[in-house]
């Protein structure tokens, strides 16, 4: 896999994770909250529809390369060959996003490109209402 060119990284995206509040009725309110905002190179991989029992549901699937963030993959669910993933993380798809414009990406997978720490690549899934 090659490495993205800098010109590439024309996107302008911010990762996001999801937080858990407290309402004043007691209630369990979950909210998102920026991690920060960097330039990447959104790719969509493939279109999925499905029509199934009268209801179109429509997955899109994209990927993110954006450069390499320790912050980012040391504070989530992120597994290295040989490495394996504290008790105390969050998995990955469960609590982060990517929001592209007015869409938000679902991550996947954190991919660290050959392992080099110089690029990351974001499986990430879009649902469509």
């Amino acid at each position: 896999m090659r490495w993205t060119k800098t010109g590439e990284f024309r996107h302008r995206i911010t990762l996001q994770k999801a937080v858990e509040t407290q309402s004043a009725s007691n209630a369990i309110v979950t909210g998102w909250a920026d991690l920060g905002t960097v330039w990447a190179k959104v790719t969509p991989l493939e279109g999925r529809e499905r029509l199934w029992a009268q209801q179109v549901d429509a997955t899109l699937t994209h990927r993110v390369s954006m450069r390499y963030l320790r912050e980012f993959v040391e504070t989530w669910a992120f597994v290295a060959p040989g490495t394996t993933v504290p008790a105390d993380t969050t998995p990955v798809g469960t609590s982060l996003r990517v929001k592209y414009g007015s869409r938000y990406l679902y991550i996947k997978s954190v991919i660290d490109i050959e392992g080099c720490h110089r690029e990351l690549a974001l499986t990430c899934a879009e649902a469509v209402s």
